[in-house]
Order: structure tokens, then C-alpha cells, then sequence
């Protein structure tokens, strides 16, 4: 039995490294992103309409990785 736990323990800690290391590519990316628009040459009025629309794709592609691996 104990292999049997010492082998689930350790697919769990392989998918909560690989869940997190998505989570931290995705924040890269988003932040990325972010830097590219504050040194853009666009008007305030479409940086912010940019903004939010990057901030929403950003919560949206984060959310299924953190309700994961709150269930674990």
C-alpha cells in the first residue's frame, strides 16, 4: 500500500508544479503584454480599452488552472 501513496503523493506534487508553472507562464505573458501597451503610441482612450480586454483574457485563461488546483 505504501507505493501505491508514494506514487499518488507524487502525481499529485507533479500536477500542482505543472498547474502552477502554467499559472506563472500565463502571468508572464500577461505582464508581457502589459509592458508592450505602456510603451505603445496609442491614444489613452484605446490603451485602456486595450487594458481591460488583456485583463479579462488574463483572468479568463487563469481561472480553470486555479479552481484546479483549489479542488486539489
Amino acid at each position: 500500500m505504501q507505493c501505491s501513496c508514494a506514487a499518488n503523493d507524487n502525481r499529485l506534487h507533479t500536477l500542482i508544479s505543472s498547474l502552477s508553472s502554467t499559472l506563472n507562464n500565463i502571468d508572464l505573458e500577461y505582464q508581457s503584454e502589459l509592458q508592450r501597451l505602456r510603451a505603445s503610441h496609442l491614444a489613452d482612450e484605446f490603451r485602456r480599452v486595450i487594458s481591460r480586454t488583456l485583463q479579462e483574457r488574463y483572468r479568463q485563461r487563469r481561472e480553470p488552472y486555479v479552481k484546479h488546483l483549489a479542488e486539489l
